[in-house]
């Protein structure tokens, strides 16, 4: 079996790695890091909503519940892109079922994720211009739409990928596009294919709803600027201020998660163009792409972290329900803590210099009265 461990500036053949030992040490410290907390905010975030009976009469929250799902699925199996960028990249040792099954689910939560965002966005726009149509959307309605994104991303993003996906060693004298990637990529007799899936599909998941939410949005800011000049003169002074914190805070929770997505998605599909059309033409061109790919993933990393924080940035209700979750989950620790505490026994022996005997002290924390009870039991040795 070949050997799997990665040296500085490792060559196989005439091949040099397009990175060197410090690149996978820094890929490394971002990628888990964001790994982590990715996992750990949206998972609290999850929890959150689930738990607020609060939140779950807003239906919006029913997206975010969702979207945390997608980004903690996405960033549990970071840690195989990093895998395959580095000590996978001549060869992923994982298996072809690994490669495949990464790519499948990398591509169904970053359609997912895409769906949401515009769902989100036209929501807002119904909510703000219909408000009577809004209040008649109920959350089951809301659930059904969410499962069939989910099904629409896996049926058009998941098996498409994981059938176009798989391991095969490159030829890197080759001057081919496909020559300079990792190994665990897209199989060369699918190219044609998959070129021109990307196409077709990319600029439906990704550019058209990127362009339909940024013009949902200025509709939006549009709506509302419009709505206050109207309703100006019949609203008083507290409720107009209520309306336009409700409406402040709407659009900059909407802003900022079309923000994230921005940060995350633009990288990942320019990344996926310009791979395909450049050639190999030579180490320097490898390592080119090399850059490219791992800095527009650890892009994506980043922006699915950026999430959670901008979910409550963008809602007060969100806000207190989160430190009221910590608190609990803080209070419940400190209950455990104090109880182990009063409920523990602590026992000491006292020996009798020239004695035989010996006393056998026993200290008792009661729960009932918390009064302390000191007993002397005498023991014969």
């Amino acid at each position: 079996m070949e050997n799997s461990s990665f040296p500085s500036n490792a060559t196989s053949g005439q091949f040099v790695l397009p990175f060197t030992e410090s690149d996978v040490i820094i890929t490394s410290v971002f990628l888990v890091t964001f790994m982590v907390f990715g996992i750990f905010m949206n998972s609290v975030t999850l929890v959150v909503i689930m738990t607020s009976r609060t939140l779950l009469k807003c239906i919006f929250n029913y997206f975010i519940l969702s979207l945390c799902v997608s980004d903690t699925i996405s960033a549990a199996v970071s840690w195989i892109n990093l895998y395959r960028r580095t000590w996978g990249f001549e060869y992923f040792y994982l298996s072809e079922f690994v490669c495949e099954f990464y790519w499948g689910v990398d591509i169904w939560t970053s359609y997912v994720t895409s769906l949401h965002i515009l769902s989100f966005a036209v929501l807002r726009l119904i909510a703000i211009t219909r408000p009577n149509t809004m209040k008649r959307i109920k959350p089951r309605v809301v659930k059904v739409w969410i499962i069939l994104m989910w099904i629409i991303g896996f049926t058009c993003g998941a098996l498409p990928m994981g059938m176009f996906s798989g391991v095969e060693r490159k030829d890197r004298t080759s001057s081919a596009p496909e020559n300079k990637w990792p190994s665990c990529a897209q199989e060369k007799k699918w190219l044609d294919a998959y070129h021109v899936y990307t196409i077709i599909v990319y600029s439906i998941f990704f550019y058209i709803p990127l362009v339909s939410t940024l013009s949902v949005s200025i509709v939006i800011g549009c709506a509302i600027i419009k709505q206050r000049r109207t309703i100006k003169v019949h609203l008083s002074s507290i409720s107009a201020g209520n309306r336009r914190s409700k409406e402040k805070h709407a659009m900059l929770q909407l802003s900022l998660i079309i923000t994230s997505f921005l940060v995350g998605y633009v990288p990942f599909t320019a990344f996926e163009f310009y791979s395909y059309g450049h050639y190999n033409h030579g180490p320097v061109a490898i390592r080119s792409d090399w850059q490219f790919g791992t800095a527009q993933y650890i892009c994506l990393r980043f922006s699915e972290c950026l999430n959670p924080i901008f979910y409550n940035l963008g809602s007060a209700k969100m806000r207190e329900a989160t430190k009221s979750f910590c608190f609990r989950i803080m209070n419940i620790r400190h209950k455990k803590t104090r109880e182990v505490l009063t409920g523990s026994v602590t026992g000491s022996v006292i020996s009798v210099p020239g004695s035989r005997r010996s006393f056998c002290t026993t200290t008792r924390m009661t729960h009932r009265s918390d009064e302390v009870k000191t007993f002397d039991e005498k023991t014969i040795s």
